[in-house]
């Protein structure tokens, strides 16, 4: 399986939040794994996470949030 680096992914919060999700949805499209980013209503990263499988899930457990 190819590798992906999730630190890569470009995050400009200079944009407003509809193009800053554009971007980071491209920069994440042809991604070999699914890839979560949530940002709140401000554009503010609060959570980023790859899988170590094919597939993002998540639970409540805190490791995920930054």
């Amino acid at each position: 399986m190819a590798t992906f680096d999730l630190e890569s992914v470009h995050i400009d919060s200079s944009l407003p939040l509809p193009y800053l999700l554009r971007s980071v949805e491209r920069q994440i499209a042809d991604a070999p794994v699914e890839v979560s980013f949530a940002f709140n209503d401000a554009g503010v990263l609060v959570l980023r996470k790859q899988p170590e499988n094919k597939r993002a899930l998540f639970s409540p457990s805190p490791k995920y949030i930054f």
